[in-house]
């Protein structure tokens, strides 16, 4: 059974920044230190601007006319695996079309998982989702809705320790020694590679799906 978020958890995509550096006429990437590791993508139109060196994304269009928007929407709020986001840039009003993936696109492009931004000033914009799982014990709308684990099917209890996808909310066992004394724990989550009800693989904490390899090795 899949129940409605009673806390956070879901979804939201992230822009992992990174620049181009020119020496010698050869190309790298490298990690800018001055930025945050990542920038979650709000639902809803924002706005991508430098700031004193700085990739930021803001709620209000600047004056100049100098950034790319960005919009999170939801593309089909009926979809079995949850909410299924879509991330679209459209190009500054006065500027050239945006660079994606190292070709030209179209004035709006849609963008998904691993794509790279190229902003044009020698500054990246690695694509990638933000998940946040929830684990603990099980809510009292669990209880209330005598919800029950969508791999073994037994229900929960006040006691439960679950597991609740990011994506399509199902929830499963994750109990262990220590939540369980001196009952056998239900840990079904932790055999299961991916979620039963979307595919997608089981994380057990936040974190980001995608990190390019070539900032994981800065």
């Amino acid at each position: 059974m899949v129940v409605k978020s009673e806390f956070e958890i879901g979804q939201s995509f992230a822009l992992i920044p990174d620049r181009l550096f020119d020496a010698g006429g050869s190309v790298e990437s490298d990690l800018l230190n001055d930025v945050p590791s990542h920038l979650l993508v709000p639902d809803g139109v924002s706005y991508i601007v430098t700031h004193d060196g700085q990739v930021q994304l803001q709620a209000d269009a600047p004056d100049d006319g100098s950034y790319f928007v960005i919009e999170s929407i939801d593309a089909d709020r009926n979809s079995i695996r949850g909410s299924s986001k879509q991330l679209l840039l459209v190009a500054p009003p006065h500027g050239d079309a945006p660079i994606v993936n190292a070709s030209p696109t179209p004035r709006v492009v849609v963008l998904r998982e691993r794509d790279q931004i190229n902003l044009g000033d020698g500054r990246l914009l690695h694509v990638s989702v933000f998940l946040r799982p929830y684990v603990g014990l099980a809510t009292e709308k669990m209880l209330s809705r005598k919800t029950e684990c969508c791999l073994c099917r037994k229900a929960f209890d006040d006691a439960t320790r679950v597991y609740v996808c990011p994506l399509c909310q199902e929830c499963a066992h994750m109990e262990s020694p220590e939540h369980k004394s001196g009952e056998k724990p239900l840990a079904c989550v932790t055999e299961a590679a991916t979620c039963p009800s979307c595919s997608m693989p089981v994380i057990t904490g936040e974190g980001l799906t995608y990190v390019p390899e070539e900032v994981l090795h800065v």
